[in-house]
């Protein structure tokens, strides 16, 4: 009986972490993928363009969608959905125990609650806007390599 517990212990914490999935997107996004959706809006900002869009898989909770995409590569780093509600605690609430149980337990951070996965992550925040984001950091580094190779750096 007492080889038979840690057995039974190793497989129940081992179902819990194969349980977890990977943070690999959201809406039907992919975060690394190439940007080739359909915008509704398209922005460039300093080292980044954003496209707004109308997500494949959307959420009644979120009524803005956009991606952050490399400025070259048209790679994705950034996957939001946002809707102005200053009384967003529930649905922050449903939110967080649906993420909780895909991705595991999440934490208390700055950017809101985080789940964090090598690096990938996720931010949930209610404050003033209900605001989900999927976040790939290495992708994000990326970027200046990106406009680094179209600088013609001979008459440095």
């Amino acid at each position: 009986m007492k080889r038979l517990i840690p057995i039974l212990l190793l497989m129940f914490f081992s179902a819990r972490v194969i349980a977890v999935e990977h943070i690999t997107g959201a809406f039907g996004v992919k975060l690394g993928d190439v940007w080739d959706g359909e915008a509704t809006k398209t922005y460039e900002g300093d080292g980044y363009v954003r496209h707004i869009f109308i997500p494949e898989s959307p959420l009644d909770a979120f009524g803005t969608y956009w991606v952050d995409v490399t400025p070259v590569k048209g790679l994705i780093f950034t996957i939001v959905a946002s809707q102005f509600d200053e009384k967003c605690n529930i649905q922050y609430d449903v939110l967080k125990s649906a993420l909780n149980k895909k991705y595991g337990v999440g934490e208390s951070g700055v950017n809101g609650y985080e789940w964090t996965q090598g690096n990938r992550s996720i931010w949930l925040q209610c404050s003033p806007k209900l605001k989900l984001t999927y976040f790939d950091y290495a992708v994000y580094a990326s970027r200046i390599g990106e406009l680094a190779e179209q600088v013609d750096s001979s008459n440095l």
